[in-house]
């Protein structure tokens, strides 16, 4: 595997650590107030997450509708930074770290990310971990004038010469297994509003996943998130030509 590059132009826009827990019955919603509260001084509640669910029930024969209902569970809370760089969700299924632009590197995301992780376990003690995903989103703004996708992307959808060569919107979803880590990589590349018309911005997304059952001990999540997080690098440079590399070193 290569060694990790490293570019001044970073194009990440997002970068988020997701953890999947499974918690103890008797937690509630409203024990996750405590973490916000713990770290009001640098992030605000936003506003609360609930599990939107609608149930229909028809008649077996004549597909009438019998009844329906319609709920919204609370499952947590969005929390935002005062400086609106970053944001936490803290839920009863897990915990989301994201940070937005600009990105801050992986050593220091990371360090951020867990320290919050860590209050959020001391609060929920959750009974299990039940995966782990690391997604970047990055944001690559190419010269529009005589745009061909291959000369930039190694992966791109082909389009049938008998069709008009004009590209206005495509969205591209790839999913692959990463068997060396037990994991799934999810890769979507569209195109994206642009700032100026000479410019045509595309969104390469990649997100790892990895399900299964994982230790709760933190050097464990630490070495979890970093192969997680080498293997991101190496889909990203898989997934780009040296003409993207110049606009971004």
């Amino acid at each position: 595997m290569e060694k990790t590059r490293y570019y001044s132009r970073s194009p990440i826009v997002e970068a988020r650590i997701d953890i999947k827990v499974q918690c103890s019955p008797e937690m509630e919603v409203a024990h996750l107030l405590k973490m916000a509260t713990e770290i009001e001084s640098e992030y605000e509640i936003r506003e609360q997450l609930v599990n939107l669910q609608n149930s229909i029930t028809v008649e077996g024969t004549s597909n009438a509708v019998l009844s329906s209902s319609f709920s919204n569970n609370p499952i947590g809370y969005g929390l935002v930074s005062n400086d609106k760089q970053s944001a936490i969700q803290v839920r009863l299924d897990g915990f989301t770290f994201s940070h937005f632009i600009p990105y801050p590197g992986w050593d220091r995301f990371k360090e951020v990310g867990l320290k919050f992780w860590d209050i959020y376990c001391k609060i929920t003690n959750p009974i299990s971990i039940d995966g782990v995903a690391i997604r970047y989103v990055n944001r690559i703004d190419i010269p529009s004038l005589g745009i061909e996708l291959k000369d930039y992307f190694r992966t791109a959808p082909e389009i049938s010469p008998d069709l008009p060569a004009v590209l206005d919107a495509y969205l591209m979803h790839l999913q692959m297994p990463i068997a060396e880590i037990d994991s799934t990589v999810h890769i979507i590349q569209a195109r994206i509003p642009s700032t100026s018309p000479e410019i045509v911005s595309i969104a390469l997304d990649i997100n790892i996943i990895k399900q299964g059952t994982i230790s709760k001990e933190a050097e464990d999540i630490l070495a979890t998130l970093t192969l997680i997080h080498t293997h991101i690098d190496s889909v990203f440079e898989a997934s780009i030509t040296d003409r993207t590399r110049e606009l971004i070193k």
